[in-house]
């Protein structure tokens, strides 16, 4: 097994040889190869960037590292969306508010139960909604700069409705105060149309960069904003949203 030794610097590199022959698996986008072998017989990271430093990293799991940022990305990618209570992004009014879709399917594991003769979409679910709306909103209205963007508080949270399978929950969350890092929003969801609001309240959210609020490296946050970035185009293509 090799030991990875890493550093950052300029440039793309060609196919990989170590100990006399050559890797023939892909590691990298094409013409960006982040591995380069010393004299020694580690693989070095060579990159032109911390992107295609992390999907070295990613992409070698075997070896361990010996470097800190390497662990620090390693344990920055469990802060990407491990799921999604939003399907679509219908409206997006930069700085101001968006308008986003659930639809729940009867597929949904925990509806076997909750409950099983009666199955809905739980409160803490519909809250979930609201927020990840919220964070795209204050993601976008500040252009992508911070990696983490947390749930500080919910307040005043009314529920007057039940999701059921294969209804839809609307979110309109709109910004009402924003102070340094602290962002506050009025949320409200609505279910299949219905003008009466079935979930309603408050929610104060904060936005972060890790290497500031922990002393992490810069390049987990720079990978975990890519992350989100990347998730974001799935949810949110301007132009081609349907209006529910």
């Amino acid at each position: 097994m090799f030991n990875l030794a890493c550093q950052f610097v300029g440039g793309n590199h060609g196919t990989t040889n170590h100990a006399g022959g050559v890797h023939k698996r892909p590691l990298h986008p094409p013409g960006k190869s982040p591995l380069k072998p010393v004299s020694n017989g580690e693989l070095r990271v060579v990159c032109p960037d911390s992107l295609c430093y992390s999907y070295a990293i990613l992409q070698w799991p075997n070896y361990r590292p010996c470097n800190e940022t390497i662990r620090q990305i390693l344990k920055g990618t469990r802060h990407n969306m491990r799921f999604s209570q939003l399907d679509r992004i219908l409206e997006l009014d930069k700085g101001a508010s968006i308008k986003a879709v659930k639809c729940l399917s009867l597929s949904e594991e925990y509806l076997n139960d909750h409950f099983p003769r009666f199955p809905v979409m739980p409160g803490v679910l519909m809250l979930e909604s609201m927020f990840q709306a919220s964070m795209w909103l204050v993601r976008e209205t500040n252009d992508f700069k911070h990696s983490t963007v947390v749930l500080r508080e919910a307040k005043s949270m009314k529920f007057q409705g039940f999701v059921q399978p294969g209804s839809l929950l609307v979110v309109h969350a709109e910004i009402k105060k924003v102070e340094d890092s602290i962002t506050k929003l009025r949320v409200i969801g609505t279910i299949d149309g219905d003008e009466k609001a079935s979930v309603s309240g408050r929610l104060t959210i904060e936005s972060y960069n890790l290497a500031d609020r922990e002393g992490r490296d810069k390049a987990v946050d720079e990978y975990m904003i890519h992350q989100f970035r990347k998730f974001y185009r799935r949810l949110w293509a301007p132009g081609s949203q349907a209006t529910a």
